[in-house]
């Protein structure tokens, strides 16, 4: 079945219709001292245009919104701090990660009707996609 419409803000993908697709993903070391210490990681992606794909459109004539999400992580400190099209989601000391705690997740609503999460395990090399 195809979405409803409603009054409501509509959501701003559905996953058959117009699902969302990655543009790129970056993670660089940025610790001043220790390089390795600090990670900063940035997804940027796109909610495709639902009336371009019932068009008929392709490729980039289907491009919608852009979106980003930053999250870079001091993994000496803790800290923790991800931003989502250049609002600050959380900036947060969660836990000595030299310790050994090399696990964080953490999720937020976007739209109002989406999740977003994210899983990060602080182990391997950077890498750019």
């Amino acid at each position: 079945t195809t979405p409803t419409k409603s009054t409501s803000t509509p959501p701003l993908y559905h996953p058959i219709y117009n699902p969302p697709y990655k543009i790129s993903y970056g993670s660089e070391l940025t610790g001043k001292i220790i390089r390795s210490s600090k990670r900063r990681i940035t997804f940027q992606f796109v909610f495709s245009d639902p009336s371009a794909i019932a068009a008929g459109k392709k490729g980039l004539g289907c491009r919608g919104s852009e979106h980003e999400v930053i999250m870079t992580w001091s993994h000496i400190s803790g800290t923790v701090e991800i931003i989502h099209d250049g609002r600050v989601v959380t900036n947060t000391h969660w836990s000595n990660s030299y310790a050994g705690n090399t696990r964080f997740n953490h999720a937020w609503m976007v739209g109002g009707k989406h999740q977003m999460e994210i899983v990060a395990n602080a182990s391997g090399t950077p890498k750019r996609g």
